[in-house]
Order: C-alpha cells, then sequence, then structure tokens
C-alpha cells in the first residue's frame, strides 16, 4: 500500500522540479519578472539610513503600457 502511494509521489516531484528547471533556467519565463528600480541608487541611500537588516530585497517590476 505504501509503495502505491510513494512511488508517484517521488516521480510527481522529480517532474516538477525538471519542469521547474526547464521553464526557469532554460525558456527563462520569468527573466523580466525582477528589475533594477528606476531611481534604485537613490532609493538605496534612503533605506541604508533606515537601518533595515541585512538580507535579500526584491521588487517586483510591473510594467507599463502605453498608448
Amino acid at each position: 500500500m505504501l509503495m502505491k502511494v510513494l512511488l508517484p509521489t517521488v516521480v510527481s516531484a522529480v517532474a516538477l522540479f525538471f519542469a521547474s528547471f526547464f521553464s526557469w533556467m532554460v525558456v527563462m519565463l520569468h527573466k523580466k519578472d525582477w528589475g533594477k528600480l528606476d531611481k534604485e541608487d537613490e532609493f538605496l541611500d534612503k533605506v541604508r539610513n533606515l537601518d533595515v537588516g541585512n538580507g535579500s530585497y526584491m521588487f517586483p517590476v510591473l510594467t507599463r503600457r502605453r498608448r
């Protein structure tokens, strides 16, 4: 009974890992999701003055539609 549940779960996890790897690294579907801010240097100077803890901070980039 355990093998009937465990084997499909492991196979699905491995397939999901490779599908995720393929979409991120090969096709690069999410490459434009993260980018630099317009005035990033000015922003970083202001954040440094706030004594925010060390870490990786990311901001989503919203593309504006031109009319």
